[in-house]
């Protein structure tokens, strides 16, 4: 992931000057750090016309070196004319890496490190500095990184246009308090057989909460977005047959404020970016496939939204159901009460794999919970206007 890729500056003629892409190296004070950097400018870019920003984040033990040969991504902006934005954690993991505080108690987390308010000040910076089109704003981020953008989406998403987690998805802690007020483009990328988050949800490897499945994550997304319409999923061409993997793509449209929510499974796929084969990574993460680039579909997502600012799109999320769990801890029937006409309800245990789901038409249902192993779960209940809350209980 580490080695060093030397691109071929390109020209461009605009307004009779030349331009060339430049690396722009950068910091700013937050926290009592000096937090870095990179802006990539595209030769394009002539500090007059505004232009998009996407902003990646790096990988757990990434950098910004690292961010930009993992993904290819500066040739995908010289192509499309956008910024290509390069923050770097702070906390250090060894081998000159560093690790973002996503919300799962990472070594950043430890530290108190305000990830989510040193992203938006960045912009700030950026929109200070740069003819930045303020409506056209991207956010994208792998693995770690891809944790720390589920967290912005969640908690402070107001200047993004469209959002992308990659290798990555919500842990079960963070999952239920999740909020994000507002539809908002999405697009899911994951491998089937990703070794480290596993797309099936559960445990992870290391002090870190279990999370909850890839598909999971994208029904949460068409729900909050308010999705009303499944197209047919859509398998690739299977270009390269040696890789081991094919790309299904899922897609929901017809959503609020057009904010679509795309899911990208790479079928056999490991914890890799897509278009981009490392060999030797692949010996710990797993099959790269051959048949799409990651930072290709990316720019293809993010290209066709422009910041929503619609009243109706930038009200409170409506208020969570009210309902009622007992006993708690169960040891037989469980009874669960809405303030209004429950729809659904499902059961997950701590690894975020669903155990039980139900179709309910009235303000009370039960549930045997003498059928579960002892232990906690989670129950997620859903009533007729599209609310959802989220209990824990315990079965004895």
């Amino acid at each position: 992931m580490n080695r060093s890729i030397v691109f071929l500056a390109t020209f461009c003629c605009l307004c009779g000057v030349l331009h060339t892409q430049t690396n722009v190296p950068d910091s700013l004070a937050y926290q009592g750090y000096q937090r870095k950097y990179l802006v990539h400018v595209p030769p394009s870019y002539d500090g007059v016309r505004k232009a998009p920003a996407l902003i990646f984040l790096h990988g757990g033990s990434g950098n910004i070196l690292s961010a930009q040969n993992f993904t290819l991504l500066n040739p995908v902006s010289n192509r499309n004319g956008f910024l290509a934005v390069y923050p770097e954690g702070i906390a250090p993991t060894g081998n000159g890496g560093f690790v973002w505080a996503d919300g799962r108690g990472t070594g950043a987390d430890k530290l108190g490190i305000d990830d989510v308010g040193f992203v938006n000040t960045m912009i700030e910076a950026l929109a200070r500095k740069y003819a930045l089109d303020t409506m056209r704003i991207y956010l994208a981020g792998f693995s770690n990184g891809g944790f720390l953008v589920q967290r912005i989406a969640c908690e402070a998403n107001a200047r993004f246009a469209a959002i992308a987690s990659l290798g990555s998805t919500i842990d079960i802690i963070q999952y239920p308090r999740c909020r994000p007020g507002r539809p908002i483009p999405m697009l899911l990328l994951a491998g089937t057989r990703d070794p480290f988050v596993p797309y099936g949800g559960g445990a992870m490897q290391g002090s870190v909460p279990d999370v909850i499945s890839s598909s999971e994550l994208f029904r949460f997304w068409t729900d909050n977005n308010r999705c009303r319409k499944q197209i047919d999923s859509l398998n690739l061409t299977d270009i390269d047959t040696s890789d081991s993997s094919t790309v299904t793509v899922f897609e929901y449209t017809e959503c609020d404020c057009n904010a679509n929510v795309q899911h990208v499974r790479i079928n056999g796929g490991g914890h890799t970016w897509p278009g981009v084969e490392l060999p030797s990574y692949e010996l710990i993460a797993g099959q790269t496939n051959e048949d799409v680039q990651a930072s290709e579909l990316l720019w293809a997502f993010f290209s066709r939204y422009t910041l929503c600012s619609t009243v109706s799109a930038m009200q409170e999320p409506p208020a969570p159901a009210r309902i009622s769990l007992y006993p708690n801890p169960a040891t037989g029937m469980v009874v669960v009460e809405a303030g209004s006409m429950i729809s659904s309800i499902q059961v997950f245990d701590l690894r975020g794999s669903l155990i039980r789901q139900q179709a309910v038409f009235s303000q009370q249902c039960a549930f045997p919970a003498g059928t579960l192993i002892q232990g906690a779960y989670y129950i997620a209940v859903r009533t007729s206007d599209n609310r959802i809350a989220t209990i824990r209980f315990m079965v004895q």
